[in-house]
């Protein structure tokens, strides 16, 4: 990714200037974003979406806000499908983002499974855990990250085959943050994928 994508306007790091170069290349469809795991709208990889004018859902496990769509409460594997229907997602929507610093991995896997397609999604994951490994935190209920600790989240690996199964590329990486992966189907076929082998 160049570095004229690596700009930083409301989002932790430089998210929001590879999102805005991801869609520079596929350009956007309905312009719908769903965000989980951030309620402060100035630090959501959203963010600058919202502002710029796009529709979406923000859902958060603690934050109440009537200024935008933010429903809050547990996010899990078993009630995301539910808080999307809730929410008016529609099954294909332009980008997903997913941070919830323990379970993330398991709740986008229940998005793919319902049918629902992003065109991009974005994931954190541990960098502290070697990015061939295919480590996921265990999925009971109530699972979090243990403040103050490296044992949270997922690793890249992980990630990819997740993205394998549904037909992902991973196209960019904000470390330590996020990993970014586009549908494949929307990009040229010769497209260099980043290689976490």
């Amino acid at each position: 990714m160049s570095e004229r994508c690596r700009h930083h306007i409301y989002a932790q790091g430089m998210q929001d200037g590879i999102l805005m170069c991801i869609f520079m290349v596929i350009n956007s469809t309905n312009k719908f974003y769903v965000e989980f795991g951030h309620s402060d709208m100035f630090e959501a990889n959203a963010g600058s979406m919202y502002f710029l004018g796009w529709k979406g859902l923000f859902l958060d496990g603690g934050v109440k806000s009537t200024d935008y769509n933010l429903i809050t409460g547990p996010i899990t594997p078993e009630n995301i499908v539910s808080l999307l229907e809730r929410g008016g997602t529609p099954k294909s929507f332009d980008y997903l983002s997913a941070d919830l610093d323990a379970t993330e991995w398991y709740v986008v896997e229940a998005i793919l499974k319902a049918g629902y397609r992003p065109r991009v999604f974005s994931m954190e994951f541990n960098i502290n855990i070697p990015i061939t490994s295919n480590f996921t935190l265990s999925k009971p209920k109530g699972s979090r990250w243990d403040v103050g600790t490296c044992f949270m989240a997922h690793s890249l690996g992980a990630q990819k085959l997740l993205a394998d199964e549904y037909g992902y590329g991973l196209v960019a990486i904000d470390a330590p943050l996020d990993a970014f992966w586009v549908d494949k189907s929307l990009l040229h076929p010769d497209t260099k994928y980043i290689d976490n082998d």
